[in-house]
């Protein structure tokens, strides 16, 4: 993919981005009439806190520039995540001198869909309540810098979290961006459109309840489960959005006490009738700051609800039959929500139905969800399903600063495992499987192509993208 150049058997080229965590994809489609492919660019982001962010997203585009000309057919942004958006902010200025034909959307983001309206204004309302919740918690408190970790992907002031931050937009602002430059359109579940001599399926967001399943079931879990306990398990929490939202002091506010004030004394009272309470070794008997784990779980479910309006979808090259699976950030009910649904294709005068069986069936490339993920890859009825010998796989990750955010299971170590033994090549040319992760150029052999640009901003120094002809 160089220069406007493809490999000659190709049928497509995928390129993924190494430049550190966060999602950036490029697509080359070859066209028979015309010596230019359609291009297809999916992302444009890096994780908030990454060193030298700004100069990451700029040699990236400029790299995109280089090969494209500066023009590109479609631009598909898949959620509102900092890791996704932040390069339209980052590199605002050179990004705004390229040509997009066509941006697509999910619904969840179309300003005249009555329920992606409804969310949203939940999504501005939780935000918010966790923003104004923050300002009430200790500065440099662990607790207040992990949830504005979270949040920065939600618009608070990120400096707190990375001072050298040097981006000017709010994650909103930067996932609008493109709409208000080029033509947009919002894609839902169940359809199927004809472009450049593909098919894409649009798989996700749900338009249920599902969009609200993030996490696997207790029971009969849906996902390759890790020996290790997940911390956080999340309820309802519409009560602290509402108690923040009407927040105005301790005194005069009823929704900020943790009882109804009939039920109420005062602190004099307290002293008189409760001597033993007001002693200094009792101080673990308060509960004044109990209300900061409710908003940390408001944080996490957030950031959870939002990775699954994830628009999903299936790239299926009709001549051959093979299926090009990106998962963006679909968690669980995302995921669940596709086996439901059917796509109509037609060949001529002859239409046909497609389920989410037949497209995981002849999937030979699949995005691997956020990153490797604990909850972004189902087992029976995601990856067990990718039957083809031909699977190959790409993971956008970087461990070190995963770590950093102690996320120490990205990617997760038997998702990784299972995804080697499935695309083990029975040429014996790449015996850990055909699974390419972005910051182990390791992983870059047998049919992956890593580039000879360099991401100058991490050291060891790595390639700046790996790609990999469908053929």
């Amino acid at each position: 993919m160089r220069k406007d150049k493809t490999h000659p058997k190709a049928s497509c080229t995928v390129r993924m981005y190494c430049h550190g965590l966060g999602d950036c994809f490029l697509i080359s489609i070859p066209q028979k009439e015309s010596t230019k492919p359609f291009w297809v660019m999916i992302d444009f982001g890096i994780l908030l806190g990454t060193s030298k962010a700004k100069e990451r997203m700029t040699d990236v585009l400029k790299s995109i520039k280089d090969t494209t000309g500066g023009e590109i057919d479609l631009l598909i942004v898949t959620h509102q995540h900092w890791d996704h958006v932040s390069g339209f902010s980052y590199a605002q200025k050179e990004f705004r001198q390229l040509k997009f034909s066509k941006v697509w959307y999910a619904w969840t983001e179309d300003p005249n869909d009555d329920l992606g309206v409804e969310l949203q204004k939940t999504r501005s309302r939780a935000a918010f309540a966790v923003k104004q919740a923050l300002t009430r918690m200790s500065p440099g408190s662990p607790l207040r810098l992990g949830i504005s970790e979270l949040m920065g992907a939600f618009g608070v002031d990120r400096t707190e979290v990375d001072p050298a931050d040097k981006s000017s937009l709010t994650t909103a602002e930067a996932m609008k961006l493109p709409s208000t430059l080029w033509p947009t359109e919002y894609r839902k579940p169940s359809e199927t459109v004809d472009l450049a001599g593909v098919r894409f399926h649009i798989l996700g967001p749900p338009r249920d309840e599902r969009i609200f399943k993030s996490d696997p079931s207790k029971k009969n879990s849906e996902v390759y489960e890790s020996t290790k306990v997940h911390a956080f398990g999340l309820g309802q929490t519409m009560g602290m959005i509402e108690a923040v939202e009407g927040m105005k002091s301790e005194a005069d506010n009823e929704l900020t006490r943790p009882f109804d004030s009939r039920h109420c004394g005062t602190f004099d009272d307290l002293k008189v009738h409760y001597p033993a309470y007001m002693d200094k070794d009792a101080a673990w008997r308060t509960i004044d700051n109990d209300w900061e784990s409710v908003v940390g779980q408001l944080a996490l479910q957030l950031d959870s609800d939002t990775n699954n309006t994830s628009l999903a979808f299936a790239l299926e090259i009709p001549e051959s039959g093979k299926v090009l699976v990106f998962a963006a950030d679909a968690q669980v009910g995302n995921w669940l929500s596709w086996h439901d649904q059917q796509w109509t294709v037609k060949d001529g005068d002859k239409e046909s139905i497609l389920k989410a069986s037949d497209l995981l069936n002849r999937t030979v490339f699949y995005k691997v969800g956020h990153h490797g993920s604990h909850n972004a890859t189902l087992r029976e009825k995601g990856l067990e399903m990718m039957s083809s010998t031909d699977l190959h796989a790409m993971i956008p990750v970087e461990v070190e600063m995963a770590k950093k955010k102690k996320w120490f299971e990205m990617p997760l170590d038997i998702l990784v495992t299972r995804l080697r033994e499935k695309t083990v090549s029975k040429d014996g040319l790449n015996p850990n499987g055909r699974v390419a992760i972005a910051d182990d150029p390791t992983t870059f052999m047998g049919p992956f192509r890593a580039s000879t640009e360099l991401n100058e901003w991490v050291e060891p120094k790595r390639p700046l993208f790996v790609e990999l002809d469908i053929e």
